[in-house]
């Protein structure tokens, strides 16, 4: 993530992309991994799309938010197991809007046919809605980056 200096956050991946519509690849970081990207290291066959890549967006929006990604104390088979067979992570901080929450849930829904595209995510209320609380997201969310930048 970079903090430019006009106050806008730009979201930057350099990890393992790919190329075309599917892939069935289980290269990545475990914490951001879609249920659908996991399913690939049981069955062979199956494969996900980009559509993995919106469940990342809700993690990393909890950890932007939170300032840690869920299940960061976890081992990776605890994550895996949590990823697979648990509800959806979500916020734990009760003071989020539901709007905040309602977008975060979307990302994350975990059967990714009924999980949003990113084009339609971006007509979600939390994308097209300016509230005046926006200030103090800002702020939370760059206190938890310089904390992160200091660590």
């Amino acid at each position: 993530m970079y903090n430019s200096c006009l106050s806008y956050i730009i979201s930057v991946d350099f990890g393992l992309a790919t190329v075309g519509s599917k892939s069935n690849s289980t290269a990545g970081t475990i914490n951001w991994m879609a249920p659908e990207v996991f399913a690939c290291i049981e069955d062979s066959t199956a494969q996900y799309d980009f559509k993995a890549d919106v469940w990342s967006l809700g993690i990393t929006a909890i950890e932007m938010a939170e300032g840690c990604a869920p299940y960061m104390e976890l081992s990776d088979t605890e994550i895996y197991t949590k990823i697979m067979h648990d509800p959806s992570p979500g916020l734990t901080w009760e003071e989020w809007s539901v709007i905040f929450n309602s977008f975060v849930d979307h990302c994350l829904c975990k059967d990714p046919s009924r999980r949003p595209s990113a084009e339609q995510l971006l007509s979600h209320p939390f994308i097209t809605y300016n509230s005046y609380h926006m200030d103090d997201v800002k702020n939370r969310i760059a206190q938890h980056i310089q904390k992160g930048a200091k660590n």
